[in-house]
């Protein structure tokens, strides 16, 4: 793969899909100030709601220690991995900014709101948000890319 350095394009993927996430976070919160449900159909229902439920937050990391753990783990992408020659090509760092964004997107709710925004309810499963699957294919895309 050729290597194009640890900012591109894993920056503007970032910047995307945080801006995205707070953006459509945005919209389906001031729909729920008007009581208004966005969407239902079938086993697809998108209402937010603010979610306590968090993985951290059960294990007793609180918002604070997350951004830590998400810079440091931003810095080893953007500094470390290149070095070790690991996520040099462009859709491994696309995929990782993806990630990262989304991991950013509930984090920013967290330090905001003190929960995270989920709005996607899809059968019997908790709700999600689109930060999530960010999260999850971003890190699946990196690693079959890298």
């Amino acid at each position: 793969m050729v290597e194009t350095g640890p900012l591109v394009p894993l920056v503007p993927a970032l910047a995307f899909s945080l801006t995205a996430d707070q953006a459509v976070k945005g919209v389906l919160l001031g729909r729920a100030a008007q009581r208004a449900l966005v969407s239902r159909s079938g086993l697809l229902a998108i209402r937010p709601r603010l979610s306590g439920r968090t993985f951290a937050g059960r294990i007793g990391v609180g918002p604070a220690g997350l951004l830590v753990a998400w810079s440091l783990c931003l810095l080893a992408a953007l500094l470390l991995a290149p070095r070790a020659g690991l996520f040099g090509g462009a859709l491994a760092q696309a995929a990782l900014g993806v990630a990262f964004g989304g991991a950013a997107g509930n984090l920013a709710d967290l330090l905001r709101r003190g929960r995270v925004v989920d709005y996607l309810e899809v059968g019997p499963w908790p709700a999600f948000n689109l930060p999530d699957v960010a999260i999850v294919s971003g890190v699946i895309g990196a690693l079959i890319a890298r």
